[in-house]
């Protein structure tokens, strides 16, 4: 059913592909920041809504790109 990578991973995309079809890829980014910390490294990461989709995941900041970025 779905397609395996050489290092034993499933591919997500062949995957939505074979049970949806054809599907639109919409524009996106992301950004990962780091920085020194007094303790060592740390990231910059976002907590997402649990009013949404993925809520309550943990996520890089970034999404969609809109016609009026730039």
């Amino acid at each position: 059913m779905t397609e395996h990578i050489d290092s034993g991973r499933y591919d997500v995309w062949a995957r939505h592909h074979e049970e949806h079809g054809t599907t639109e890829l919409i524009p996106a980014a992301t950004v990962v920041i780091l920085r020194d910390g007094e303790d060592g490294l740390e990231v910059l990461m976002l907590r997402r809504s649990s009013k949404i989709a993925f809520g309550g995941m943990w996520v890089f900041p970034g999404g969609r790109i809109d016609d009026a970025d730039t």
